[in-house]
């Protein structure tokens, strides 16, 4: 189910990665990942450092021109001699 978040709506952040580039949200009880450049966020030091799963499933680090990211795993499918990261939920 993919739930989209509005410009200008307010997320609680219950996490975030080592380097503070991605910010975990609750959406309505659903947990995705917002990249912190396209967000406002205050106080996100004090937030626990996730490992980038959630708990809808696995998650892919990818990287797609030097820039790198998280994907759902419910929305890729690697091909043959991929190189990624497959971080499943605890």
């Amino acid at each position: 189910m993919l739930i989209r978040v509005l410009r200008g709506e307010t997320y609680p952040i219950v996490g975030r990665n080592a380097d503070s580039t991605w910010y975990q949200i609750n959406v309505n009880g659903r947990y995705g990942w917002v990249f912190a450049l396209l967000v406002n966020a205050t106080n996100t030091s004090s937030e626990p450092v996730m490992d980038a799963s959630s708990r809808d499933g696995g998650w892919y680090q990818i990287s797609y021109n030097g820039i790198v990211g998280w994907v759902s795993s419910r929305f890729v499918t690697p091909q043959p001699g991929t190189d990624c990261l497959l971080i499943n939920r605890r």
